[in-house]
């Protein structure tokens, strides 16, 4: 297919090994066809640029995940507490009459 420049690492030597590869990271685990850390081969070869970018879109991946989860969540019970206070002061008030 592509080649991705001078890549030696066998998971980016076209751009599907390389799309693959990226999606086993975000999904499975990044390890080589080898099973070795992927991670820690591109940070050999790469050096500290990597290293960055890798964990900041890691943290970007995982916390936006987590914040999403939560988020949705919350949402939900907020609406039931909402909910549930609404009926006992309507509850309250029917059962209030007002004399003159």
């Amino acid at each position: 297919m592509y080649n991705l420049g001078s890549s030696t690492i066998e998971e980016f030597q076209s751009l599907s090994a390389a799309m693959f590869t990226l999606f086993r990271c975000f999904t499975d685990g990044c390890s080589a066809y080898d099973g070795t850390p992927l991670s820690e081969r591109l940070r050999e070869e790469f050096g500290i640029a990597f290293s960055v970018g890798y964990v900041l879109i890691m943290m970007l991946v995982t916390v936006g995940i987590f914040n999403m989860t939560h988020m949705s969540s919350s949402s939900s019970s907020t609406r039931a507490v909402v909910a549930h206070e609404l009926a006992c002061l309507c509850d309250h008030v029917s059962g209030v009459s007002i004399k003159s």
